[in-house]
């Protein structure tokens, strides 16, 4: 059998606990209320910031739609800390007479229950595809939009 040895315990002052514990209490609430005046200068340094940030993307946005001959073939106008992007969103549209139907019948491959919209950019942005597809009363619409990129470093 193994024997235990224990350490006889130290004896508290309660009187020394009870100054300690003011002490640290003290210097928690301080502390604390140190933290909420952080919290809160943080708060309105990252609001003044992001209204900083949007009212900057929105000029920049501005700038690219003004000055469209500075972007180059690649779509972005090079800055050295980013770059305008200019982008194409690409939408699917339905035009006059189109009947989903009738499209189904005829293109079974780009229909789920959604049309399947990758595959059918491809095909309505070829010319020698294009053609079956507007006969059909579809036909894309290209958006351009700028976008505000920042570099990775």
């Amino acid at each position: 059998m193994s024997k235990t040895i224990t350490t006889p315990k130290k004896k508290h002052d309660a009187a020394e606990d009870a100054k300690r514990a003011k002490r640290l209490m003290r210097s928690y609430v301080e502390l604390y209320k140190e933290k909420q005046e952080l919290d809160r200068l943080a708060k309105e340094k990252a609001s003044a910031t992001v209204a900083s940030l949007e009212e900057a993307r929105i000029e920049l946005l501005e700038i690219g739609n003004r000055n469209k001959k500075s972007f180059g073939k690649d779509g972005n106008w090079d800055f050295e800390d980013g770059y305008l992007h200019k982008a194409f969103r690409t939408e699917i549209v339905e035009t006059k007479g189109f009947k989903m139907s009738e499209f189904v019948k005829k293109f079974p491959d780009y229909v789920e229950t959604t049309f399947k919209v990758v595959f059918l950019k491809k095909a309505l942005l070829a010319s020698d595809t294009r053609q079956p597809f507007i006969d059909a009363h579809i036909d894309v619409m290209q958006n351009e939009e700028l976008q505000v990129i920042v570099k990775k470093k």
